[in-house]
């Protein structure tokens, strides 16, 4: 009930994440908040490789949305980020529909490498070509939606990399990592809070990663309705990827 500085927040979070390594240690199995995100990580690489090779004339799009980071509450900011996304998404689900009827998308919320600012990665795929024009009003929707972003689209321009559209005979190909995957599934997958060795994050990641612990029914992660595996197919998170790469895919 009492507001934490930033570095008590960081002590609590470090303590918490080397409980849950303990007990996994000592029990054989403990699905702590890294367990999860990296099966968050492997639901989202697996999806992105299906999609891939499923659609004929595969596009994405990578919408990275942002917030001013002059705002004292952590916790608030965040909360306000996430809420704004609910009409985001519905916007975003209503330009797809005028353009293919074959989409899918992933969410993921990450802070920034300096501050650990908030913001949003929504990573899309669709059958066919997607014109960069049809993201601008999904953009502005979020704009207006969030308290946070500033009104002057500063941060959000829609003539920046908060589009980033690949795939289409106006832009290049998809890039692609070694498994398959496309880099821009990967890029924004690597961002997931928990998903490093808690003793390899500089204290910008664990300031990100302790915001998102103290901001419960805040989901960091999200994704359409499409099934990666059927029932009782899912593998265990190593099993699927042992490395997890940590912004490094740009």
């Amino acid at each position: 009930g009492t507001p934490l500085t930033a570095g008590d927040a960081v002590e609590r979070y470090v303590e918490e994440r080397h409980g849950e390594n303990t007990s996994a240690n000592r029990n054989g199995f403990h699905r702590g908040r890294q367990w999860h995100d990296r099966r968050n990580y492997a639901r989202g690489k697996e999806m992105d490789r299906q999609l891939l090779a499923e659609y004929e004339n595969p596009t994405t799009a990578l919408l990275s949305l942002r917030v001013e980071r002059a705002v004292l509450n952590r916790v608030s900011l965040l909360r306000e980020l996430s809420a704004a996304l609910e009409p985001t998404l519905d916007a975003l689900r209503y330009r797809l529909d005028k353009h293919t009827d074959r989409w899918e998308w992933l969410l993921v919320l990450a802070g920034t490498r300096q501050y650990a600012t908030p913001h949003a990665h929504i990573y899309l795929w669709a059958e066919g070509d997607i014109p960069r024009e049809a993201f601008h009003p999904v953009v502005q929707r979020f704009v207006e939606s969030c308290e946070y972003a500033p009104a002057d689209m500063r941060g959000n321009s829609t003539d920046s990399d908060t589009i980033s559209i690949r795939g289409t005979e106006q832009t290049d190909t998809i890039p692609r990592t070694e498994d398959g995957g496309s880099a821009g599934a990967t890029y924004a997958l690597a961002q997931l809070a928990h998903l490093p060795e808690v003793d390899s994050m500089d204290f910008d990641a664990l300031l990100w990663a302790s915001t998102v612990r103290a901001s419960e029914g805040v989901h960091h992660f999200r994704k359409s309705s499409y099934d990666v595996w059927d029932e009782g197919e899912e593998p265990e998170p190593g099993e699927v990827v042992e490395d997890f790469p940590t912004n490094t895919v740009l």
